[in-house]
């Protein structure tokens, strides 16, 4: 009688070492690989400063060139028959500066964006650095809005031949299509201007930089020549004449130290 509890025992010990042992699995989480991220290029931060403005600006300036086309109709609903271009919207150099007045901010924010691409300096560092390129941003956006705006409305006029009502119709021809074509075609090479001036100006004289051509801008006649020549001193010529970038519409090419 005492030998079955040993023999009981014995069995239940044979069971527990005949058992599979089964290893619990450790999983080892991977490290997530690490991507390095590239810093962004000058042409990259420059684009990002001035996606802003450049919205800004052509809503300011679509804005007032409405207002201008409301004050032209009301003077072409008067009995005077219209046959100079100052009748409607005075003489160049005031239509030139109630047009720079009404995008004023967004020039020298422009411009602004390009000294603080190239310099540490303090806002208002900054700020006398753009004053000494106002009047050259200025003349460009001149050249490049205004002065084509008045050569369309003086055809028109001479076109109308004292027809007011058909100088209307001209005229509502002009305002439309500088609203819908000319602003969109022209605020960018204008923003990037203003920046390029803004860059010029926070050089130091003899500084060495170099022309850098934008990867993923349109193809610049310039570029190559002015890129090869290396490094020269601020407000030297490159090989093209043109002491800094952009050097015409459509150019995206930039001065880098």
């Amino acid at each position: 009688k005492k030998a079955e509890p040993k023999k009981k025992t014995a069995e239940k010990e044979t069971a527990k070492v005949s058992e599979p042992v089964v290893e619990k699995a450790v999983e080892i989480a991977a490290e997530p690989a690490i991507k390095e991220v590239a810093a962004p290029t000058p042409f990259e931060l420059r684009d990002e400063a001035l996606a802003p403005v450049i919205a800004a600006m052509s809503r300011r300036l679509k804005r007032v060139l409405a207002d201008e086309q409301n004050e032209v109709l009301d003077i072409l609903r008067g009995k005077l028959p219209v046959k100079t271009l100052d009748a409607i919207v005075g003489p160049k150099v005031d239509h030139s500066a109630r047009l720079i007045e009404a995008l004023e901010a967004s020039l020298k924010a422009a411009a602004s964006a390009g000294a603080q691409s190239l310099s540490d300096a303090s806002d208002k560092e900054v700020q006398k650095m753009v004053a000494t390129q106002m009047a050259s941003i200025n003349d460009y956006f001149i050249a490049t809005v205004v002065v084509p705006l008045r050569e369309r409305l003086s055809r028109s006029i001479s076109q109308a031949s004292g027809d007011n009502a058909e100088l209307t119709s001209l005229v509502r021809l002009v305002y439309r299509e500088w609203k819908n074509q000319h602003v969109d075609a022209q605020v960018d090479n204008i923003a990037q201007t203003s920046f390029g001036r803004g860059a010029f100006a926070a050089l130091t004289p003899g500084e060495k930089i170099c022309w850098k051509v934008d990867p993923n801008g349109p193809a610049c006649a310039d570029a190559e020549d002015n890129s090869l020549a290396g490094f020269v001193g601020a407000g030297e010529t490159f090989p093209t004449g043109h002491t800094h970038a952009p050097a015409h519409a459509g150019c995206r090419c930039a001065l880098v130290q």
